[in-house]
């Protein structure tokens, strides 16, 4: 079966902690990995900036990131092993 979006891991928060970016149909979407769990959520786009909502145990979490920064990441393809804000 064909992955039909691309993904790469732009955090590895910790050995339990996996935030995986995905791309599919110009919508960006986040994987956020925690002991096997998986918690889902979309990533808002706007002119200057790239907002990320993760909703884990009842609370929202907006991390706000530079997209230039993702767009980087889109094009090389490569992990981020910034630790960042995250």
């Amino acid at each position: 079966m064909i992955n039909k979006y691309k993904k790469y891991t732009i955090q590895k928060l910790s050995e339990n902690f996996i935030c995986q970016l995905h791309f599919f149909k110009k919508i960006y979407f986040v994987h956020l990995f925690y002991r096997g769990i998986t918690v889902f959520e979309k990533i808002y786009i706007f002119k200057y900036g790239l907002y990320i909502k993760i909703f884990f145990k009842k609370n929202v979490i907006i991390f706000k990131k530079y997209i230039l920064h993702f767009i980087f990441i889109y094009s090389i393809g490569k992990i981020n092993k910034n630790k960042d804000n995250i």
